[in-house]
């Protein structure tokens, strides 16, 4: 675990959410009084010291004895009421650093042959244009700011620090931010820095507040970034964009759906996707552009525009993914850096490198420095990159996966074979629906996070008049979902939809009433297509209903598709798929195999190190049905393993699939080394 050093002391002392000081705007306006008032005292010759006696440092690498000016962008986030709406995330500083050098470096490799002359770089290095098109509180230009000093400082060691810092600000870094908090904070910084170094007078930046996807006449194109522009761009994009996705944020997606960027766009994009094609777009040919992202969008269906900008703009594409670890504290979210090259003029065909990483996340530092990357030829087709998802796999895996295609000989039906689960909206009271209903409502009904509104316990039922019993449901959880078995359901759901005669299940019609504003606020309620008392999306009831069917897992360690004969309803954590044109049996022993793992992990979408398993690829897997005596034997071993799990038996379950398929014994060894080697990889996994 890492040290907490003295700025972590101070901010758990004064500025934990446990003692109720965590998020209130009047914390933050005392917290920058007290440090500018130590800025003026740091300014007049003097030792400032903060509350607790806390010394202050205008030295942001003093963080290990001191606070510094870097603790304001470490609270920022927690006094932004819409930073989580927003998108915003802060970056932790190795990894900043990291990127910084990695940019640099990269831009001058392309430029410069080695051995490199020490004039020519830091003549390179004075005439640099570096870009931030989401500043936040400065962490990246922060970063390259200590970064490009320090190497022009080992170039020119007889001008005054001061000087470099001055020129670099005025000269090489340019930023723009939404938010004028943030930038504040960010020019707080600089002229910590500058200070720090000796520097005296007034400091003039780069920074803009304004939108980075304005395009307008007004924007900060036109007016700020235009002279940049006009010389040809910049030469460095840095930054970590705003991880914003469409559902909550429909008004601002339609503004830019409706904007000059709207051919950057597409359904279920990340507003991150457009920053990364304007980035590429404002950089010179040659130009280098370093992003710390989202991992989704090397899979995500809407974000084929940005993998098809990618591929066509770029000479040099290295993607290091963190793969299951977290890297940001403050954020559930699984990462990855992008580092991507403009192509210049007569570059050559793309080649991706790519690593990833396996382990905790004490050991991110070291993967970044020392981990070598991979490359990867991408096939001769680039656009089922496009479409389907950049995967990185060798060439025996790659013609593995082509021989499983070519085994194809059956596809679902998207529109008859398969659905998504129900969403009640809510399920249970969360936080959220706690404040909607307002303190009186609360306190009047005794209702407490976590109770019951369409999903109940199962013993539910008995509390019920009979006739009203039928509009319960069993409801499924991945929790009882198993590989070759599906256990008892422990709950139940009230299934009230427009076509069952909701309306005369008074009593639960009752119980409901005490929530109605949570679902009178739903949109299909408001617009008069549901009353407040139907679930908000009931899907097709045919496919819960007794017969076999697959439940299918959307994010599991493994691919776990449940076949049943039962009754059984699912909410969103669940796919059903349930067709007459092939047995449903055989066909969950399928997805559930080995092979088909092989074929997800590279094919599929995950998120860190869980299978992601939406529509998209499960639609798109190779099914292949064999003859009648094959999927009979399957099927009894899929009966066999479904009433007591035996590792032998599942192992004859892998190598009849794969039998099916035509693997050969140096084939199946692919399958099974890519299979183990994940294993591996989750062993490390942190909690």
């Amino acid at each position: 675990m890492k040290e907490r050093n003295v700025q972590d002391c101070f901010i758990a002392q004064y500025f934990s959410v446990e003692k109720g000081n965590g998020g209130r705007p009047e914390t933050w306006e005392r917290l920058k009084e007290v440090l500018m008032d130590n800025l003026q005292k740091r300014q007049a010759g003097h030792e400032g010291r903060l509350p607790g006696g806390f010394a202050f440092s205008l030295r942001e690498e003093d963080a290990c004895r001191a606070v510094t000016p870097s603790v304001l962008e470490g609270l920022l986030g927690r006094f932004l009421t819409d930073a989580r709406r927003s998108g915003t995330v802060y970056t932790p500083g190795f990894l900043v650093r990291w990127m910084a050098r990695e940019a640099i470096s990269s831009w001058l490799e392309s430029r410069l042959p080695s051995p490199r002359s020490g004039d020519e770089e830091a003549g390179l290095l004075g005439s640099i244009r570096v870009l931030d098109l989401s500043v936040g509180a400065g962490a990246f230009t922060m970063g390259m700011l200590r970064e490009l000093v320090a190497r022009r400082k080992l170039l020119e060691p007889d001008c005054p620090e001061p000087d470099l810092i001055r020129a670099v600000l005025e000269e090489n870094i340019y930023g723009v931010d939404v938010c004028a908090e943030a930038l504040e904070v960010a020019r707080f910084r600089f002229r910590c820095a500058w200070l720090a170094a000796g520097g005296k007078g007034d400091l003039r930046d780069r920074l803009l507040c304004g939108d980075s996807l304005d395009m307008s006449a007004s924007g900060v194109w036109r007016q700020g970034l235009s002279t940049v522009m006009e010389e040809g761009g910049f030469d460095l994009v840095i930054g970590n964009p705003p991880f914003v996705g469409e559902k909550g944020n429909k008004e601002l997606f339609d503004r830019l759906k409706c904007s000059s960027l709207a051919s950057y766009c597409s359904s279920r994009m990340d507003y991150w996707y457009v920053f990364a094609c304007v980035g590429l777009d404002a950089l010179k040919r040659g130009g280098v552009m370093h992003l710390v992202v989202p991992n989704k969008w090397m899979s995500n269906a809407g974000a084929a525009s940005l993998r098809r900008k990618l591929l066509e703009d770029c000479g040099l594409l290295r993607l290091s993914d963190f793969g299951a670890c977290r890297v940001f504290e403050s954020a559930r979210v699984h990462t990855m850096t992008v580092l991507a090259e403009k192509k210049g003029e007569g570059g050559g065909r793309l080649v991706p490198e790519y690593r990833r990483f396996g382990g905790s996340v004490n050991d991110v530092e070291s993967f970044l420095e020392h981990e070598p990357y991979r490359r990867f030829p991408l096939p001769e087709d680039a656009g089922a990159c496009v479409r389907e998802g950049l995967s990185f796999c060798s060439a025996a895996e790659r013609h593995l996966l082509e021989k499983m295609e070519a085994c194809r000989n059956f596809r679902l039906d998207a529109a008859k074979e398969m659905t998504q689960g129900i969403v009640p909206n809510p399920d249970v009271v969360s936080s959220r629906a706690l404040e909607n209903l307002g303190p009186e409502t609360v306190r009047r009904f005794g209702i407490r996070r976590g109770d019951g509104v369409f999903v109940m316990p199962k013993g539910y039922v008995d509390q019920l008049p009979e006739q009203e019993r039928r509009f319960l449901k069993p409801l499924y959880e991945p929790v009882q979902a198993g590989r070759y078995a599906l256990n008892a359901p422990e709950k139940v759901l009230l299934y009230l939809i427009p076509s069952n005669g909701a309306e005369q299940a008074v009593t639960l019609l009752r119980h409901l009433e005490k929530f109605r504003p949570l679902m009178e606020a739903r949109r299909e309620t408001r617009m008069g297509r549901m009353k407040y008392y139907h679930v908000h999306w009931p899907r097709q009831e045919r496919f819960f209903r007794p017969g076999p069917k697959i439940l299918a897992v959307r994010k599991c360690a493994r691919p776990t598709f449940s076949y049943t004969e039962k009754e059984a309803y699912v909410m969103m954590a669940f796919n059903v798929i349930r067709s007459e044109r092939v047995s449903m049996k055989y066909l969950a022993a399928l997805f559930n195999s080995r092979l088909m793992q092989f074929w997800f992990l590279r094919r599929g979408k995950m998120q860190g190190d869980f299978f992601q398993m939406d529509t998209a690829p499960v639609l798109r897997a190779p099914i292949r049905v064999p003859g009648l005596p094959l999927l009979r034997e399957a099927e009894r071993l899929a009966d066999a393993l479904a009433v007591r799990y035996c590792p032998e038996e599942d192992e004859r379950m892998n190598e009849l699939m794969e039998d099916i398929y035509g693997l050969s014994p140096q084939e199946r060894e692919v399958v099974i080394q890519a299979c183990s080697s994940m294993r591996a990889g989750r062993e490390s996994l942190p909690e």
